[in-house]
């Protein structure tokens, strides 16, 4: 999931939908979206597709997802951003792995 921090972690989100009988492909279906879209609502902010799995859950936007919605619903970051931010996590995280292997890789050399 992207930085949710202070929000709940998408593998609650999907948790609370199966403690009230309901997955998310179904609940797409039920509300004529394809079986992966609200999927990727939960990686990147989409408000339709957002409100309909915060309205099923009995929560507001902002309590889900506090990083993507104010209080009042209004959305705070584009999805374009949201995914600038995730790829650029993802390369941080991956950055001492690769440093790692490059010291490796530089010692077996000088061996």
């Amino acid at each position: 999931m992207t930085s949710n921090h202070a929000g709940w972690h998408r593998a609650d989100i999907i948790a609370a939908l199966h403690k009230r009988g309901q997955n998310l492909t179904s609940l797409a279906r039920a509300n004529g979206y394809g079986d992966s879209t609200l999927r990727a609502s939960l990686c990147y902010p989409a408000k339709t597709p957002n409100r309909i799995i915060a309205e099923f859950l009995g929560e507001g936007l902002h309590a889900i997802w506090p990083d993507w919605y104010a209080p009042d619903g209004t959305q705070l970051i584009t999805t374009r951003e949201a995914i600038r931010r995730s790829r650029a996590r993802r390369v941080q995280k991956a950055a001492p792995d690769r440093q790692q292997a490059a010291s490796a890789l530089t010692a077996e050399g000088a061996a």
